[in-house]
C-alpha cells in the first residue's frame, strides 16, 4: 500500500469509527435496539489505547475490518449521496468531532478520563465490555467529564426509549467511543476540510473495505 493510500486509509477508517458510534447512537434513540457485534467493536474501541494499527482498534486486520461495517456503510452511503439524507447522523458526527477537540484543549479532564478508563480495564478480565456494570462506569465517565465540556450533544429520538436509565447509559458510553474514534481521526491527520476535498476517495476506499 503506497504512502499516499495508507493515509486515505487510516482516516477512512477513523471516520468510519465516529460514523459507527453515531449510527448506534441513532438506533437506540429512535429504535431501542443496537446491532450487537457493532457495539461491541465501537465500545472496545475506549479501551484500546496503545493500539499499533487504526484497523486494530476496531478489531480488524489489514485491509479486513469487519466489525466496522456498519460505519463504513453508512459513511459510503453519505458521501454517494452528497449529505443530503442522514442529517441526524451527520449532526451527532461533526458535534462528536468538535467534543473531541474541546477535550483536547483541556488536557486536565483528557488525563482524568484516561485515569479512570485504566482503573476501569482490569475489570474486563473478569466480564465483557458490554457488561452492564462497564456500560454504567464508561456512561459516568462521559456525563461527568464530558457532557458539561461545553455545548453538550443533544440525541433526539423516542422519548420512551429516552427516558430509559440503562438505554441513556448505552448512548452515552457510545458517545464516548465516538470521541475515541475522533482522537483516532486527529491523530492520523484528519480534518474537517479533508472529507469535502478528499470525497471521492474516501468513499472509494470505505467500498473497497466493505
Amino acid at each position: 500500500m503506497n504512502r499516499v493510500k495508507n493515509r486515505i486509509y487510516q482516516k477512512t477508517i477513523a471516520l468510519a469509527g465516529i460514523i459507527q458510534a453515531a449510527a448506534l447512537v441513532k438506533e437506540l434513540a429512535n429504535n431501542n435496539r443496537t446491532s450487537e457485534n457493532y457495539f461491541e467493536t465501537s465500545i472496545a474501541s475506549i479501551f484500546k489505547i496503545n493500539s499499533t494499527s487504526v484497523e486494530d482498534v476496531f478489531n480488524g486486520r489489514t485491509d479486513d475490518v469487519p466489525e466496522l461495517a456498519l460505519g463504513l456503510k453508512e459513511l459510503h452511503q453519505l458521501l454517494e449521496q452528497k449529505f443530503a439524507p442522514g442529517k441526524e447522523l451527520i449532526r451527532y458526527s461533526l458535534e462528536i468531532i468538535a467534543l473531541q477537540r474541546r477535550l483536547e484543549r483541556n488536557p486536565k479532564i483528557a488525563s482524568i478520563i484516561s485515569e479512570r478508563i485504566e482503573k476501569l480495564t482490569p475489570q474486563l478480565a473478569s466480564c465483557s465490555v458490554t457488561d452492564q456494570s462497564v456500560i454504567t462506569a464508561l456512561a459516568t465517565i462521559y456525563k461527568e467529564n464530558l457532557s458539561n465540556l461545553g455545548r453538550s450533544i443533544q440525541v433526539t429520538g423516542n422519548r420512551l426509549y429516552l427516558e430509559n436509565p440503562y438505554n441513556v447509559h448505552k448512548i452515552r458510553a457510545l458517545l464516548l467511543a465516538g470521541v475515541r474514534a475522533a482522537m483516532l481521526w486527529q491523530q492520523v491527520g484528519g480534518k474537517r476540510w479533508y472529507i469535502v476535498f478528499q470525497r471521492d476517495a474516501i468513499r472509494s476506499t470505505a467500498r473497497e473495505l466493505l
